[in-house]
């Protein structure tokens, strides 16, 4: 099995990251691996993506995690 990952680079906050990794971890069909890296302290970080979901190419999991992150934010509103 062959894992794809991707990353949404940005100057973003931790705590920013950390909430939606807890909101998207093992979300969509894709059962999304989400995590947060920092560099050179807390408002820099970068949230990585990964699935185990065979054939799926690095830009179609982001356009995935993209929607999926969209329709679970907006069923919060």
């Amino acid at each position: 099995m062959t894992r794809t990952y991707a990353t949404f680079d940005g100057y973003h906050s931790e705590s920013q990251l950390e909430k939606i990794r807890d909101l998207m971890q093992g979300k969509s069909y894709m059962h999304f691996n989400v995590s947060v890296g920092c560099a050179g302290g807390t408002e820099n970080c970068i949230l990585g993506v990964s699935t185990d979901y065979e054939d799926v190419t690095q830009e179609e999991l982001k356009e995935s995690f993209t929607w999926a992150l969209i329709n679970e934010l907006a069923r919060r509103l």
